[in-house]
């Protein structure tokens, strides 16, 4: 296939483009975008992100690609760089691998069948572009399937937005020689736990909060959740606030029965454990 020609500095209309870095000697970017195919030099290449700015980029391993990408700007454009960090940070860089590996799983829990999402081997532009938007396809018909709507509209089609920002990261870890230790998982839960026993140690020095808290042994999803309240203790002492309010104000308050805040934040600021 012969060599596609440099960009000439246009600015593509529409749709997604389809990007794989050439390294070695003579760098550069090689974008498929419809039937149109180019290539970016290095000396265009931060041009090429800022005309390009809101545009979505279909790559292959989003950490190499980043890094790349990153290490080709160098300390001098800091423009570009800004758009390329935007790309994962707006959920606008879709990783083939990472989302023919979601599709996969999320197959186990779906209605549509269960045939295998794979990816070419080789990745060639226009086959990336191809195989990228089958697979955005399929992962929005997912996504409807399982009621997924509210995740794919804030972390991306089947939560890839979290998973490709995960992936830069480790990346950049790795070049940072950072390594996580096998028992670091264990220790961050444990320091976890602990921080939520003196958390709620400090909670239950609240007098108030001792009577509408069930005892600390008790806590939502086990012993490193949240302190559970017990549901009437909690409704005498609303009650008990309205007396006082009278008390305070001379004035008769309609309190409602109701736990909910909706129905409370009329007395949020008339009392500080209604506005808590």
């Amino acid at each position: 296939m012969p060599d596609p020609p440099i960009w000439s500095r246009q600015s593509l209309v529409s749709g997604m483009l389809a990007a794989v870095v050439c390294a070695g000697t003579d760098w550069h970017l090689d974008v498929q975008s419809g039937e149109i195919r180019f290539r970016v030099p290095e000396s265009l290449l931060g041009d090429f992100l800022i005309r390009h700015a809101d545009r979505r980029f279909a790559c292959h391993h989003a950490g190499e690609f980043h890094g790349a990408l990153e290490r080709t700007l160098g300390k001098h454009e800091p423009a570009a760089k800004a758009v390329l960090w935007a790309l994962s940070r707006d959920g606008r860089l879709i990783d083939l691998s990472l989302l023919a590996i979601l599709v996969r799983h999320a197959r186990q829990w779906s209605p549509h069948e269960r045939s295998e999402a794979t990816e070419p081997q080789l990745i060639e532009p226009s086959a990336l572009l191809t195989r990228t938007e089958e697979l955005l396809q399929q992962a929005s018909e997912i996504s409807r399937s399982l009621n997924g709507a509210d995740i794919a509209k804030g972390f991306g089609p089947l939560g890839l937005a979290l998973e490709v920002q995960a992936r830069i990261a480790a990346f950049r870890m790795s070049g940072a020689d950072l390594r996580l230790c096998s028992g670091a998982r264990d220790a961050l839960q444990r320091a976890c736990e602990a921080r939520c026993a003196v958390l709620d140690k400090i909670l239950r020095q609240d007098r108030a909060a001792r009577r509408i808290l069930k005892p600390s042994a008790q806590r939502h999803g086990g012993a490193a959740g949240l302190p559970i309240r017990q549901s009437n203790k909690l409704k005498d002492w609303l009650l008990k606030i309205r007396s006082s309010l009278f008390d305070t104000d001379g004035i008769p308050i309609a309190a409602p029965e109701s736990q909910r805040y909706q129905d409370w934040r009329d007395f949020a600021n008339a009392h500080p454990l209604v506005g808590a």
